[in-house]
């Protein structure tokens, strides 16, 4: 069959810090034949390079040095070193990195000095929330703690030594690195992925971050407890494959073409069983007349076909099945396609013009370059046609981002769709995919998957704001971000809003399919799980910490939320959700875009506040403190207590009968009142702890001013305070000081000295929670 290309032209037009280039595809003929496995290369491997971003440097994995990180922070372990690896191909990948591991050890020009405490690192975990029902993990670490995250030896030994027990792994779990990243501010990423006997276990990884000054910041994941699996398999890598495909319902008409080449992975099914499998990345056409690029999941001893997950990230179409074989498979072959001048036509142009766009936003607002921050070239496929679902008909209605040809494929467009690539906001989102592909990886299906969708919709609408708002190769609006109504959709420009092919930010269910709260999601197995329909709700959490307001809907919520603007939203969600595991759901979510905004704003900031009610306001609750929020702001530190009188002196209990106020009282019976009455059998009790460094606080008003040296904390039983601090208010300063605190409060009774002051108003207060349950104090002394 002849073969029809367009024109060959070497794109340049944009400056050389973005390579965009549109490829034409026609219909060219096809090459179904055998693919030999054992002759088979994999085209890529995503875990294959490892490095901290910014470090230029390629030698090969085996050859690398330990490289120190930069930091400037006047700290005692500033000089502190992280390893930076980076694999020189494909090849050199994990395999590489686990051998690399295994000889750092014994490398005597490492010194062997700054690794993390262990039994500091067991207590961490004990005073933290240690795991939730899914298994997700998410603990974190209050600012000044002293915990220390040296190097990826440590960040890996705070996990498998003084938290096995926490999370039950057993002596053949461990933890491979994946990557470690290093922030604009300094902060340290670091992101493994568990192993079993030396097996990749799918979907199960950790990421542990450290502070710019090498402090511990956070520990998030989800890992699998307590495995056993025979590792040992009994087929062959092609004949599990072909046992499996044979089996398949709709199978493939013709024999599949090997995009990646089978290896053994430990896959988690959502029974939590586990199965020793073949994993690879397929593309087939079925007898349905549909093309499928999949990854899938063989079992490596029966040879059963465990779970498939579509590698098309698809943008308006909620059903991901609609690839024809008559009009799509001869291309996909031939991807990327003949290369053809940018203004051949109007999709050439469009699609040209629009990845420069999405680069230059990327490049001012979020200071990375290109998708993958490192420049790679965004390749666009235009004129493409898929099958339509339960026909035999061709549609151009649809577009998609393949993170195994790295590439956006645009449909022509048809009845639904009018030239797909003139759309901003879906060559926006597209792009996104990629990001999400080269970070946090964020697997397709099921919650993991709508939050892959809706992060790729946020930036999509964000994108398209920012271009309406000024935003040019030159920089970003001189106004910043101003999003209009159209701006918050998503297709608005190719498709009718009344179509269903629109989607809404603003209002998700406007398109008769999205949800727009947790409550209501989509549980079943249609849309990979419903990674299109329940993108919505994250949708709409994001459009409120953006714009403010409440839930479109007042039967979901009547929560008011205070918007924060677009430009400190999309830093916010960027940050956290490059920075997620790739099996993380809304939950988990929530929680890193909440410790995000406490990290760049400050725990008691409005943007703090703003993510929690944001993702409250669609029901996703996070493991977060609760807000005290009153006439002169958000969670203040400390009450302003009035003027003070004149001191006296005397040596007796200045509490007993003092009057006493607190953050919160359990109840009336547990109230403040009841740690200065002097009976210790009714302690004060506070609320119950959301998260055991939930802070709380127990103030006295003395009448007048003491003469005070000492504080004595009679803790009930268990219910203590590791830290806890002392304050007094100093009339001639109009200030509060701290006077005594530590990090080591435990039961009993807990003596705190200082030197002699004076002062009318007294208070305590208090974090890291024994137990997380509460804080009960029997009887407060001050003396």
């Amino acid at each position: 069959m002849d073969k029809k290309y367009g024109i060959l032209f070497s794109v340049s037009a944009i400056a050389s810090a973005i390579t965009a280039s549109i490829y034409f595809t026609d219909k060219l003929s096809s090459n179904n034949a055998l693919v030999n496995l054992s002759e088979q290369s994999e085209k890529s491997n995503s875990h294959s390079s490892v490095k901290l971003n910014n470090t230029q440097q390629s030698l090969p994995l085996q050859n690398r040095t330990k490289t120190p990180i930069e930091n400037n922070a006047s700290s005692p372990t500033a000089n502190n070193s992280a390893i930076i690896l980076q694999a020189e191909s494909p090849i050199a990948g994990i395999e590489k990195i686990q051998q690399y591991e295994e000889n750092l050890e014994s490398n005597d020009d490492f010194p062997d000095n700054n690794l993390l405490n262990v039994q500091q690192g067991k207590e961490f975990f004990a005073e933290q929330n240690k795991r939730s029902n899914d298994n997700q993990l998410f603990v974190t670490n209050k600012k000044g703690s002293g915990v220390l995250i040296g190097d990826v030896r440590d960040a890996k030994k705070l996990v498998l030594e003084s938290a096995s027990e926490y999370l039950n792994l057993t002596e053949q779990d461990d933890l491979q690195l994946i990557n470690a990243t290093r922030d604009k501010q300094g902060a340290v990423s670091y992101k493994f992925e568990q192993s079993y006997n030396g097996i990749e276990v799918f979907d199960r990884q950790v990421i542990v971050e450290s502070r710019s000054n090498n402090e511990l910041s956070l520990v998030m994941g989800q890992l699998q407890p307590k495995l056993s699996v025979n590792t040992t398999p009994d087929l062959l890598a092609k004949e599990a494959l072909d046992n499996a495909l044979n089996g398949m319902e709709n199978a493939p008409a013709s024999s599949p073409d090997i995009l990646k080449s089978p290896k053994l992975l430990i896959y988690i099914d959502d029974q939590q069983i586990a199965h020793l499998t073949y994993s690879s990345v397929i593309k087939y056409q079925t007898s349905n007349n549909e093309l499928k690029i999949e990854r899938v999941f063989v079992d490596a001893h029966s040879g059963k076909m465990i779970a498939k997950i579509s590698r098309l990230h698809t943008a308006l179409n909620r059903n991901i099945y609609t690839l024809n074989k008559q009009c799509m498979s001869q291309n996909m072959s031939d991807l990327p396609g003949t290369e053809v001048a940018a203004n051949t036509d109007s999709h050439t142009q469009a699609a040209y013009d629009n990845a420069g766009i999405s680069y230059w936003f990327y490049k001012h607002m979020i200071d990375i370059d290109s998708y993958d921050d490192k420049g790679i070239a965004m390749r666009a496929s235009v004129h493409a046609y898929f099958q339509s679902p339960n026909s035999n008909q061709c549609s151009g209605d649809n577009a998609f981002f393949s993170p195994d040809e790295d590439q956006i494929v645009y449909g022509q467009g048809g009845d639904k769709l009018s030239n797909p690539p003139s759309a901003l906001d879906i060559s926006g989102h597209e792009w996104t995919h990629g990001v999400t592909s080269k970070t946090s990886n964020l697997t397709y299906q099921n919650e993991s998957g709508a939050l892959n969708e809706s992060f790729s919709d946020i930036l999509g609408s964000v994108i398209e704001g920012w271009k309406n708002s000024g935003g040019t190769e030159n920089g970003n609006p001189d106004d910043g971000i101003s999003m209009t109504a159209d701006d918050w959709k998503i297709g608005e420009d190719v498709a009718e809003e009344s179509s269903g092919w629109v989607r809404f930010l603003n209002n998700p269910t406007q398109d008769g399919r999205s949800k727009d709260n947790y409550n209501n999601r989509y549980t079943g197995s249609d849309d990979n799980g419903g990674v299109h329909l329940n993108s919505g709700i994250n949708n709409l959490a994001f459009y409120l910490i953006s714009e403010g307001g409440s839930h479109p809907n007042p039967e979901v919520s009547t929560i008011n939320v205070q918007g924060i603007g677009v430009e400190k939203s999309v830093k916010l969600i960027y940050k956290s959700f490059t920075h997620l595991s790739s099996s993380a759901n809304f939950k988990t979510a929530a929680n890193r875009v909440a410790f995000d905004a406490a990290e760049m704003y400050g725990d008691c900031s409005q943007e703090r506040y703003t993510v929690q009610k944001a993702y409250e306001s669609v029901n996703v609750k996070g493991d977060w403190t609760d807000f005290t929020v009153t006439d002169d702001g958000i969670c203040p530190d400390t009450p302003q207590p009035p003027e003070p009188t004149p001191p006296t002196n005397n040596t007796d209990n200045y509490a007993l009968g003092s009057n006493a106020e607190s953050s919160s009282n359990y109840s009336y019976y547990y109230s403040a009142a009841k740690a200065v009455d002097g009976n210790i059998k009714t302690p004060w009790v506070s609320r119950a702890l959301y998260s055991p460094s939930q802070s709380e606080w127990l103030g006295t008003d003395l009448g007048d001013e003491k003469s005070i040296s000492s504080v004595t904390i009679k803790w009930n039983g268990s219910d203590y305070a590791r830290n806890v601090s002392i304050w007094l208010w100093d009339k001639n300063l109009s200030s509060w000081k701290r006077v005594s605190s530590t990090t080591s409060g435990g039961s009993g009774n807990l003596l705190m000295e200082f030197a002699n002051q004076s002062s009318q108003y007294v208070y305590v207060t208090m974090s890291n929670g024994n137990y997380r349950r509460w804080y009960a104090i029997n009887e407060l002394e001050i003396r």
